[in-house]
């Protein structure tokens, strides 16, 4: 449902995110925040589900800044 999007963070730092729509116009919008083991396909899912139900919802793959993929 979701893809991988790129973010820059204000000080330049650029990290990954999941973003997913929904299929009509958006509710709301929600940020997902990864828990410890990253953004993983656990975490893809949750961000999935909140789209289902009419959330454009993001995940930032908060753990880049130390290093990128993380699981």
């Amino acid at each position: 449902m979701g893809s991988m999007i790129t973010l820059t963070a204000g000080d330049g730092h650029v990290l990954d995110a999941y973003v997913a729509e929904p299929s009509g116009n958006a509710r709301a919008s929600v940020i997902i925040i990864q828990e410890i083991f990253g953004l993983n396909e656990h975490m893809k899912a949750v961000t999935d589900k909140f789209a289902a139900n009419g959330y454009l919802s993001v995940c930032p793959a908060l753990f880049d800044r130390i290093e990128g993929g993380v699981e």
